[in-house]
C-alpha cells in the first residue's frame, strides 16, 4: 500500500512521488464491472447481424458477405475501433487497473462511437435508402452501438475518480507542505495557547488576579 510505505516520511517530493503513482492506477468500484459488462456486451453483438445477412465478425474480417452488404468505411471504423477500444483495451485496463490503460481505452471507444454514428447517418441518406432498397443495419450493430454508447460513460466516472490511496497522500503532503487547512488551525491554536502561556505582561496579570483572590479570601476570614 503507497500510504502504508510513505506513512513514516514527511518529505513533500516523496510523498508528490507516491501520489503519482497512486494515481496510474484505477480507483476500485462498481463502474470498473459495467465496463467489463459492456465488453461482455459488445463480443456478444459481434456475432449477430450487422448490416443485412452480414455479421460484425464478417465486417471485421472485410468478406465477401460485407461486401454485399455494402459496408462502408465509417460501418469498417466502427467495427475495429470498438474491438479494440471496448472488446480488448478495456477488459484488460479494468483487470489491471491501469490508468494509462483506461485513458487509450476511451479515446478509442469514443472513435467508435463517432462512426457508428456516422454509418447509420451514411446508410438512411444513401440512395438505396431514398428508393427504398437499401440493406438495414440488424440487430447486432444496434447491440454493439448500446454497448459503446454505455461504455463512453461509465468511462468518465472511471477515469476522474482518485482512489482513497491517493486522497490520502495528497492530505499528507499538503500537511507537510503547511497548506493543509486543519493542519494550519490546529497549529494557529498551539501557537496562540504558547503565546498567552509565555506572555510576561498575562503571566503578571494572572499573578495579579492570583493575590487580589488570596486577599479577598483573608479579608473574609
Amino acid at each position: 500500500c503507497a500510504v502504508a510505505e510513505q506513512g513514516r516520511t514527511s518529505d513533500p517530493a516523496a510523498l508528490a512521488k507516491a501520489e503519482h503513482r497512486a494515481g496510474s492506477r484505477l480507483a476500485a468500484g462498481p463502474v470498473r464491472w459495467v465496463l467489463v459488462g459492456c465488453a461482455l456486451l459488445y463480443l456478444a453483438g459481434v456475432v449477430l447481424p450487422f448490416a443485412g445477412s452480414a455479421a460484425g465478425w464478417q465486417i471485421l474480417g472485410f468478406t465477401q458477405a460485407a461486401h454485399d452488404a455494402h459496408a462502408t468505411i465509417a460501418e469498417y471504423v466502427f467495427t475495429w475501433a470498438s474491438l479494440i477500444g471496448l472488446g480488448v483495451i478495456t477488459p484488460a485496463a479494468m483487470l489491471t487497473r491501469r490508468y494509462g490503460l483506461a485513458a487509450l481505452g476511451w479515446v478509442i471507444t469514443a472513435i467508435s462511437l463517432v462512426n457508428a454514428l456516422l454509418s447509420i447517418w451514411l446508410r438512411r441518406s444513401s440512395a438505396e435508402a431514398v428508393a427504398g432498397t437499401a440493406i438495414e443495419h440488424g440487430p447486432g450493430m444496434y447491440v454493439c452501438i448500446a454497448a459503446v454508447l454505455i461504455a463512453v460513460f461509465a468511462y468518465i466516472p472511471a477515469i476522474l475518480r482518485r482512489s482513497d490511496d491517493q486522497l490520502e497522500l495528497a492530505r499528507q503532503r499538503a500537511r507537510a507542505r503547511g497548506d493543509d487547512p486543519v493542519a494550519q488551525l490546529q497549529h494557529a491554536a498551539t501557537q496562540r495557547v504558547h503565546e498567552q502561556q509565555s506572555n510576561p505582561l498575562l503571566i503578571d496579570d494572572r499573578r495579579r488576579r492570583a493575590a487580589e483572590k488570596r486577599q479577598l479570601g483573608g479579608d473574609s476570614n
